[in-house]
């Protein structure tokens, strides 16, 4: 296997994206935390990541979500989801590795509207 002639000379930046996807287009069933994080694993390992660390229990701003990690080549990622008045809220941050993600995580602010 031939070397990249790039790697190792750039690293991936940190992102953080936002998503909210509304459930009222899927089937009553599919419209909790554990059926959305397995949609997710589907989607991204059919676009090459791994699955490191399969949907587990986690916070972001004191607010219960299930994260799940994710490799793909030198990129890590951490995809953070909770339902929310019929709303998947997806929280997806990357980066060059998990330490990099968590003080990530810990440092952004969310407040959902009761």
């Amino acid at each position: 296997m031939e070397a990249e002639p790039f790697a190792g000379l750039l690293s991936p930046r940190t992102v953080m994206i936002f998503d909210a996807d509304a459930l009222a287009y899927y089937p009553a069933d599919q419209r909790n935390v554990a059926r959305y994080a397995n949609k997710v694993i589907r989607a991204n390992e059919a676009d090459g990541y791994q699955t490191v660390h399969p949907a587990r229990p986690a916070q972001i701003s004191g607010i219960s979500v299930a994260r799940v990690d994710f490799v793909k080549g030198q990129v890590r990622e951490s995809v953070l989801i909770t339902i929310h008045n019929g709303y998947a809220f997806v929280f997806i941050f990357a980066g060059s590795d998990f330490e990099v993600i968590d003080k990530s995580i810990a440092s952004t602010k969310v407040k959902l509207a009761r």
